[in-house]
């Protein structure tokens, strides 16, 4: 059976790394015509996990960027993959890329993705595309590599995620113990200034789980193990 299919909504926001992947692709100018850039993009981190470049628009070049996604990064089930309805996306092959890997795919109209992809190729065309001249597609796709591997991921800071790279926050997505008396209590540090605070319930149960904004009531959640965090299992409401 072929992935399922869904409607993601815009407001829709992340909890945690390789919750939701926003595809999309752009076109690169260069001097043997022009290329594009397919890429993948984590909406928790705003981290490019996947990108591929070609001198053509076939499936292959979407199925690339996203092989290349899956081969470094941890997929959890129920991952969910998010593009607009290009033929690249909707073709046969594709589609059974994402079923193989578990994920759902959720799609909205064609030409239609979110404000964050939108803002990554801006972010992509302004600092570096627009001041570049690409002799060669080659050419291009080896300053594409430095910028996205070198800078975007890893050293630019972004606004929405507090002023941090992409890196920082997927990094920060760990669980660092604190202790109090005899009880360690756990914290999953996220982005945009949150965490989480997870307690033990009894003799190594865990059960309970608290979302920690910078202000107001933190919010309880169920959660079995801390480690369920990690393999990405969904929190509901207590």
């Amino acid at each position: 059976m072929l992935s399922e299919i869904r409607r993601l909504d815009e407001d829709f926001v992340a909890e945690r790394p390789n919750q939701v992947w926003l595809a999309d692709i752009t076109y690169v100018p260069t001097s043997e015509g022009w290329h594009y850039l397919a890429v993948m993009l984590d909406l928790f981190s705003s981290k490019i996990i996947g990108w591929a470049m070609r001198d053509h628009m076939r499936a292959e070049l979407t199925i690339a960027a996203l092989t290349t996604a899956i081969q470094h990064q941890r997929l959890p089930p129920g991952l969910i993959h998010h593009s607009d309805r290009g033929s690249q996306y909707a073709a046969g092959d594709y589609r059974k890329a994402l079923d193989a890997a578990g994920m759902i795919q959720s799609m909205s109209r064609k030409g239609n993705c979110w404000a964050l992809m939108e803002s990554c190729f801006g972010t992509i065309k302004t600092e570096l595309v627009h001041e570049a001249y690409y002799p060669t597609g080659d050419a291009g796709r080896h300053e594409q590599f430095a910028y996205i591997e070198g800078y975007y991921n890893r050293q630019r800071l972004h606004s929405a995620l507090g002023y941090i790279t992409p890196e920082q926050a997927e990094r920060r997505w760990i669980l660092c113990p604190r202790y109090q008396g005899n009880v360690t209590l756990w914290y999953a540090w996220a982005p945009r200034n949150h965490a989480l605070l997870l307690q033990p319930y009894q003799k190594g149960q865990w059960n309970r789980c608290w979302v920690v904004p910078p202000f107001g009531k933190a919010t309880p959640l169920r959660v079995s193990s801390p480690w369920h965090l990690l393999a990405g299992c969904s929190l509901q409401n207590e």
